[in-house]
Order: structure tokens, then C-alpha cells, then sequence
């Protein structure tokens, strides 16, 4: 199996961590990158190609939803996979398409298995 590379975009260092420690226990051939924010991905992303990306909601300089709307206008990044995980009310979020077949929200609780079985689902793992 090829390498996937993941990006996941949260401010909580703990978050972070935890879907981290996640991701390399249920997948072999997997490289993590993490960012601290919308801001902070968008400038990895400029050397940085990921199979998928995980999204907190709300973060300081740059939102879920601002990066979302920046990935979606971005040729390249047009149809990334994108998991957006929310502690609010998601419909807040106005600039996500919800038709997106490349975009799953999820509402706190999130529990990591979750995560894990759509992160399959969308890299068809």
C-alpha cells in the first residue's frame, strides 16, 4: 500500500495529539503532519500534498470553514478529502458545503473510531 500523508488542523495541542496517536496505531503506512491553524496549513500547503485533512471548527488567524472555502477555490486542493470536526453547532459554518462528497462534519462527541472508519471510507483503505 502507498504511503498517506494526513494533515490535521486543531489549536488544542491535546486534540492534536490524540488523533495523532490515533491515526499511527490504526494505520501502518501513514505520515502525520499537524498545524495549529487554518493559517499555519495553508502555508504547509504550499510544500505539503495530503490524502486527507482533518479540520477543527473554531481557531484563532483561520476558522474550519475559512479553510475549507480556501481549499475548495484551490485547484489543486478542489477535491481533498476533508473531515471537519465541530464542538458547535455546524450550521454556523455557512461557507461548507454540505453536498461536498468529499466532506463529512461531525458534531462533538467525536469519538476516535469515528474518525478512523471515515478516514477508510474516504482514502479507500
Amino acid at each position: 500500500m502507498d504511503k498517506k500523508t494526513v494533515l490535521i488542523v486543531n489549536d488544542e495541542i491535546g486534540s492534536r495529539t490524540l488523533l495523532t496517536i490515533v491515526f499511527k496505531r490504526s494505520f501502518e503506512n501513514f505520515e502525520i503532519f499537524t498545524a495549529n491553524d487554518g493559517q499555519e496549513a495553508v502555508e504547509m500547503l504550499e510544500t505539503l500534498t495530503p490524502d486527507l485533512l482533518i479540520t477543527d471548527s473554531i481557531m484563532p488567524r483561520m476558522n474550519g470553514d475559512e479553510l475549507y472555502e480556501h481549499l475548495r477555490q484551490t485547484h489543486q486542493f478542489k477535491t481533498l478529502p476533508i473531515i471537519f470536526v465541530s464542538i458547535t453547532d455546524s450550521k454556523h459554518f455557512v461557507l461548507l458545503d454540505r453536498n461536498d462528497p468529499q466532506l463529512r462534519i461531525f458534531e462533538a462527541p467525536i469519538y476516535p473510531k469515528v474518525i478512523v472508519e471515515t478516514a477508510r471510507e474516504l482514502l479507500k483503505v
